[in-house]
């Protein structure tokens, strides 16, 4: 017997006879049922067998985009269509993020939730948040939610997924809303789950992600949180109208600004991640905003190429981690713009830190100062951004090591082992 949520299992591989073998096709929640045909629906009630009305909503979907277009895997396609990802996100109807900026500054306690790689999008959210709002939003993995939140009809939580199905996050979601409190979502699916359980929904329109590791539906949710903490640090008197311009034309910049490291540094990027494929061990450091790029950049390490990697605060390194920087441990590092001297400056000693001990350090920095063999073993140089989106810029650097890695070991790209893309079980 089918249970509430449970989805549609082919026959085979021939749909047509998998409507011929069952009609009884999906448990629907609110206590219905779908009956599919080849050519119809007709949903019910469990209680009366009378049928129910459901609004029809129209998915758009370009075929095309569901193609390689030419491109070895989807991974790398998708990492190469961010710049039309960021420019679909800052096109968002403007009415709806305001909606939700209005729920957070309503909102008397608010917590950030995904998981896997959202999770580190939430962490990236929380950053954000403080910098250009001032305001404290704690991220929680959406499998620790029920033992760390505190909710209530005060508490807004605000979740993020791509596919809208992910079984922690919903279960997170469907608690809160048990305990009155408000709900919203950054999703990539019309028509997922959570994008109809919740109270508000930003559709983020970066189109089907196909391979199992998220690259630009992920930056894309980036973007869209960086531009709800403009609107509400400006709602709050935070940051200036003048300011809040100036991040704009910045976030507007971003897309010409990736499909130029796209298309000037990939092959750089590919030789690095070639010549070393076969360390075994990384660490990804960064501090401030750079601790969840480094940990989401980590991610796709471990994800798609099988090499440990371990994201990290570069504080942690004081704190016990320097005992292990040998020949057998190098590290990449996330370095802020010069314009961020403080984080600029302590991100600097944690690369000394290491350098001492004779630990190999991938620096990736915006400062044009050509090769440094004191301070790195191996750098690349990109180009001075803004510092709003330079922490993006990164991400997108850390995205192609990861693929061009897994590559160089002939590693399984699009579909990782042991992986899905969407996690529906608990």
């Amino acid at each position: 017997m089918l249970g509430i949520g449970d989805e549609i299992k082919f026959v085979g591989s021939d749909f047509n006879a998998f409507i011929d073998h069952t009609k009884n096709a999906v448990i629907l929640d609110d206590g219905e049922y779908a009956i599919l045909s080849r050519d119809s629906y007709v949903v019910k009630s469990i209680l009366n067998e009378e049928e129910v009305a459901k609004p029809i909503t129209k998915i758009e979907w370009d075929s095309e985009t569901s193609k390689k277009g030419g491109y070895p895997h989807y991974m790398l396609k998708e990492i190469y269509e961010q710049p039309q990802t960021i420019s679909n996100a800052l096109d968002l109807e403007p009415s709806g993020l305001d909606d939700v900026v209005e729920m957070f500054e309503k909102a008397e306690s608010s917590y950030f939730l995904g998981v896997g790689t959202t999770f580190y999008v939430a962490k990236y959210a929380q950053y954000i948040f403080s910098e250009l709002a001032q305001k404290y939003i704690p991220p929680i993995s959406s499998d620790e939610f029920l033992t760390l939140a505190n909710v209530n009809k005060k508490t807004l939580v605000f979740a993020m997924s791509q596919s809208g199905e992910t079984f922690d996050t919903l279960s997170a979601l469907k608690y809160s809303q048990s305990k009155g409190a408000k709900t919203a979502a950054i999703v990539n699916v019309m028509g997922s789950s959570m994008a109809r359980m919740v109270d508000e929904v930003v559709l983020q329109g970066s189109g089907p992600e196909i391979c199992v590791i998220s690259t630009k539906a992920a930056l894309s949710q980036m973007v869209v949180l960086t531009l709800s903490a403009m609107k509400l640090g400006l709602k709050r008197k935070v940051i200036s109208k003048k300011t809040y311009q100036e991040n704009l034309q910045s976030l507007k910049e971003l897309p010409a600004i990736i499909q130029g490291i796209l298309n000037e540094r990939s092959g750089f990027i590919h030789r690095i991640a070639n010549k070393y494929c076969k360390n075994k061990n990384w660490l990804y450091l960064g501090r401030g905003i750079y601790y969840p790029i480094a940990l989401e950049a980590a991610l796709k390490m471990k994800e798609v190429a099988y090499v440990h990697a371990e994201g990290m605060p570069g504080g942690f390194l004081k704190h016990g981690t320097l005992a292990m920087i040998d020949d057998e441990i190098s590290s990449i590092v996330f370095v802020p713009p010069k314009e961020k001297k403080d984080l600029y400056q302590s991100t600097l000693h944690s690369i000394e830190e290491i350098r001492a001990r004779s630990g190999f350090v991938l620096g990736i920095h915006f400062t044009e100062q050509g090769k440094n063999q004191d301070l790195f073993s191996e750098e690349l140089i990109l180009p001075n951004v803004p510092p709003l989106i330079a922490p993006l810029i990164q991400l997108v650097i850390g995205q192609l090591f990861a693929y061009f890695t897994a590559t160089s070991l002939k590693r399984n790209v699009d579909k990782p082992r042991s992986l899905a893309k969407s996690v529906t079980v608990g």
